[in-house]
């Protein structure tokens, strides 16, 4: 509601309008709370209303963010709900189907999932009870797989990876639409912007969908200034590839099971009753500039999100503007604005029943992962960006994001030639930075151990920026210009570039006095000591070195070929870039953390080293070993505030909430998400919110705890292809 003051009134006579204004604020949510939950049970069929849950025993609801919660109704067994619930075959029989849905709707919210299990308990008095748990339909949502080629049937994938790039919930919400088109329809073809509604044809009908995506256009999320990512999935679970991406962007993922007579998701939509409609949301505002903790003495500080030059490691750049929320100042309005949080539960509070707060300093200051890549990670990552570019193209004069990949790559590679530098192929010769431009795997010559000239597939030629380069001639006068560290076939074997001299004999081919051999492919990759000591063979003859000078500074390119690990350029045998381990170093962090510290974290990564998606993964391990700070607070009925829905509650789960430490004598205010929330009723208790800030991991129970990692485990050989 809206207060206004008529001015025609004296002071007091103000003052006591306000206060009756104020008194009425609060008398209507005091009201709105003690609406009871309505609960309903739904089919699993055509999801048709069964019953409504009015006589439960205990109710308890959890709802983390970016997770399954399980839900609980304890009942009377005798009552015709518990009944129903319990009848597992007779709901087979007449047709309702096995599954029962649950919803519970309160202040503005929906929880609703999955039937999970059902218990019936006798005490000694013959007394017997219903427990019925549900699974929050989240946990659907871990149902749904990301194919690699998820246009074709699965007995024929011919893209081995499965990738997209781009704003990071466009990448997260078009990878499920994608395979939810890929589950509902036969069609082999997408659009560009497969998220753009403007996009959808008739055959792309979802009105018969059980689960549907909220349609966010690329562009739409570009505006909004989210940060990118780039997700891949060699047969991962949606939420597996996921959920990375959206702690690290910070994003919540929301869904709500849809009803005849609810308004609808989005305008114009056809949706199907009792569908899954799923959609990401900012919370944040790490990226606009955020509150992020203070004191009672200076105030609330904000912060903005940087990134180190490798893109690794956040930084929070203090600034010193506090926007105005307008909103705020509106009697009656109850909301949470991401740029200053409005929720404030100090030690004191009348509604905190109960906190407990823990705090985890960050671990490792170095983050390890890698060993040699999948085949077709490296194709795929190459078209991908590629294809990316040229999807979005001008339109987001894509040069700076490029730019933008360069820097993340060049930590990570090491052999490196000039653009003119001239590959030789089965296929012709062509320049390096032509190569490159194309984004397409190539076929190269490369040599074998024992000296033969063999065809190769390159990938993943691409600029690496600009260095001081230097031009290598030798006795007949073929000459390349490459970096120092470079590494050229010589007789004691592959050797840096930096320690080639004059007098150094290097490997070197003539290609048209050979001829063709049919094609080899190396099972594995051959290893460098391998070509020690090779003798000169047809193919591989020794040249000295006569001059190394530096040409300055230049642009700068690099490959990779599988297996053989080695290509012919400009007539010289070259070693490709290694898709080995990477090692990154978290310097901020290790400024901070002493001289006493945690060293190493290695993530499992599948052997994706090298790579745009390595990137990822140690984003991901940056994440997981970052300083935490995580709160646990009974709120009886969240007082003085509201949970709810926006526009019915002031804040929910993802948003913004401030609070302080009992006790702490440095009162620091810490300002964490609200990363789940626990709905808890019984007979003799009004329904009230126990939320959990900040990682909620730390508050974690240890069984759960292990099976989480457990799967993390599986998801991980699975993505090897150990399962």
């Amino acid at each position: 509601m809206t207060a206004t003051v008529d001015f025609s009134l004296s002071l007091a006579e103000q003052c006591a309008a306000i206060w009756e204004a104020t008194d009425r604020a609060h008398d209507d949510l005091e009201r709105m709370r003690r609406v009871p939950p309505l609960v309903r049970l739904w089919t699993g069929g055509n999801a048709d209303l069964a019953h409504l849950v009015e006589c439960e025993n205990k109710a308890r609801w959890e709802d983390p963010d970016n997770d399954t919660g399980p839900g609980v109704l304890k009942m009377d067994f005798s009552l015709p709900q518990a009944q129903w619930l319990n009848d597992m075959y007779g709901r087979i029989k007449r047709g309702e189907k096995r599954n029962v849905l649950v919803s519970m709707d309160y202040m503005g919210n929906r929880w609703s999932g999955l039937l999970e299990e059902v218990s019936v308990d006798t005490d000694e008095l013959g007394y017997s009870e219903l427990t019925a748990t549900f699974l929050s339909d989240f946990e659907q949502l871990k149902t749904k797989l990301l194919w690699a080629t998820p246009t074709m049937p699965a007995i024929f994938q011919p893209i081995k990876v499965f990738g997209l790039a781009g704003p990071a919930p466009w990448v997260c919400e078009a990878a499920l639409h994608i395979n939810l088109v890929r589950e509902n329809s036969s069609l082999l073809t997408f659009p560009d912007d497969p998220m753009n509604p403007s996009s959808w044809w008739t055959g792309y009908d979802m009105a018969n969908w059980t689960v549907v995506v909220k349609p966010t256009s690329f562009m739409e999320w570009m505006s909004r200034g989210v940060p990118w990512a780039i997700l891949t999935s060699r047969f991962k679970y949606w939420h597996e590839a996921a959920q990375s991406i959206l702690a690290d962007a910070e994003l919540s993922l929301r869904w709500r099971r849809w009803f005849t007579g609810d308004p609808p998701p989005w305008p114009g939509a056809k949706v199907r009753h009792g569908a899954l409609v799923v959609w990401i949301e900012d919370k944040s505002g790490v990226e606009a500039g955020t509150a992020n903790g203070g004191t009672l003495f200076d105030g609330l500080f904000r912060t903005i999100r940087q990134y180190t030059e490798d893109f690794v490691e956040n930084l929070e750049e203090q600034i010193t503007d506090m926007p105005v929320v307008a909103d705020y100042r509106i009697p009656g309005k109850r909301l949470t604005d991401a740029r200053v949080p409005y929720v404030y539960y100090p030690p004191d509070s009348p509604g905190v029943r109960r906190s407990s707060f823990k705090q985890r300093p960050a671990r490792a200051v170095q983050l390890v992962t890698g060993g040699h890549s999948m085949p077709g990670v490296n194709e795929t990552m190459s078209a991908l960006t590629q294809g990316i570019f040229d999807i979005v193209g001008n339109a987001l004069q894509i040069g700076s994001i490029g730019g933008s990949i360069d820097a993340m790559l060049k930590p990570f590679y090491e052999d490196c030639v000039a653009g003119d530098t001239i590959i030789h192929g089965p296929d012709g010769d062509e320049r390096i930075d032509v190569l490159a431009a194309r984004g397409r795997p190539f076929r190269v010559w490369s040599l074998t151990p024992d000296g033969h000239r063999v065809p190769a597939t390159a990938i993943l030629a691409f600029k690496k920026g600009r260095t001081e380069l230097f031009e290598y001639v030798l006795d007949d006068g073929r000459a390349i210009k490459a970096t120092h560290q470079h590494r050229f076939l010589t007789r004691e074997g592959f050797m840096r570039g930096s320690a080639v001299v004059v007098g150094t004999e290097i490997a070197t081919v003539d290609h048209d006095d050979l001829p063709r051999r049919a094609i080899e492919v190396a099972a594995v990759k051959v290893e460098d000591a391998q070509y020690e000591n090779l003798r000169e063979t047809s193919a591989l003859t020794f040249r000295k070195v006569v001059s190394v000078q530096s040409v300055g500074i230049d642009d700068f390119y690099d490959m990779h070929v599988p297996g053989w690990e080695n290509y012919s350029a400009n007539g010289f045998w070259n070693h490709n870039t290694i898709l080995a381990w990477i090692a990154v170093k978290l310097f901020q962090r290790a400024q901070v953390s002493g001289d006493f510290r945690y060293f190493e974290y290695f993530i499992a990564s599948a052997g994706k080293a090298y790579t745009l998606d390595s990137l990822m993964v140690l984003r991901a391990g940056a994440f997981e070993t970052r300083t935490i700070f995580s709160g646990s607070m009974e709120i009886t009925n969240a007082a003085p505030y509201a949970i709810g829905a926006s526009g019915v509650g002031h804040f929910d789960k993802g948003d913004r909430v401030a609070t302080r430490i009992p006790g702490d004598l440095t009162r620091r205010i810490h300002v964490e998400r609200v990363s789940k929330t626990v709905l808890e009723w019984d007979p003799d208790k009004f329904p009230e919110y126990e939320i959990v800030l900040g990682g909620e991991r730390l508050q974690e129970d240890p069984l759960a705890r292990l099976m989480r990692h457990i799967d993390k485990a599986r998801s991980d050989l699975k993505e090897a292809g150990v399962f």
